[in-house]
């Protein structure tokens, strides 16, 4: 999103926008390869499911390569945008950052984060194994016991205003690298909370499914 905004925004240089390609690039090779572990790591999840056992050697490694896919995701998001800041002069970063601000109202006014994407994750689950709406409820229910609204791995709006007024500044480097602690803790913490749970979660499905 930032590499798309300075490339409309900011008015740069022939040599930026070389580098903002060369960004660009790593950053999709990147999710090219998340998106296999992505598959793994779901293909896994339904093989334990259909198991009715928790854990097993196979669903680790999964779980570990994905958990680990993810912190390099946000390490390789946030070193790009360090980098970005760093070649982006004053004026283009002022630019950058009000078009940004322009994109975080528009993203959480009329509706709250995540608001369409929760239900469509669990329609897929559900038309996979045939849950039912009781089973379904189960699984939102255990997912907001673990995962409280108020603590994403994705940035707040309050987060992400703050970023922006940071990438105006000098003191970017700090913001960020704060950001990015507290999101790798979160995540591990998630990781952690699922893996206790999981025999309880197996409970909410039958022999069948």
């Amino acid at each position: 999103v930032v590499i798309d905004v300075a490339k409309r925004e900011a008015v740069l240089s022939e040599d930026q926008l070389a580098h903002l390609a060369s960004i660009e690039k790593e950053l999709e090779l990147g999710r090219e390869g998340r998106r296999a572990l992505g598959d793994k790591l779901r293909a896994s999840a339904v093989a334990m499911i259909r198991s009715g056992q928790a854990g097993g050697e196979e669903l680790d490694r999964s779980v570990n390569l994905a958990t680990g896919a993810m912190e390099e995701r946000i390490t390789a998001n946030a070193d790009a945008l360090e980098e970005i800041h760093g070649l982006l002069e004053p004026a283009q970063r002022s630019a950058v950052a009000r078009a940004l601000r322009a994109r975080v109202t528009e993203r959480y006014g009329p509706r709250p984060a995540n608001e369409e994407r929760q239900p469509k994750r669990f329609d897929r689950l559900a038309q996979y194994l045939f849950l039912t709406s009781f089973q379904l409820d189960k699984l939102k229910a255990a997912q907001k016991e673990l995962f409280p609204e108020r603590q994403t791995v994705h940035p707040s709006r309050d987060e992400l205003f703050a970023l922006v007024d940071a990438f105006e500044g000098d003191d970017f480097r700090d913001a960020l690298n704060s950001l990015r602690e507290k999101k790798v803790e979160l995540l591990r913490a998630r990781v952690k909370a699922a893996s206790e749970r999981a025999t309880s979660v197996l409970a909410i499905f039958t022999p069948e499914q």
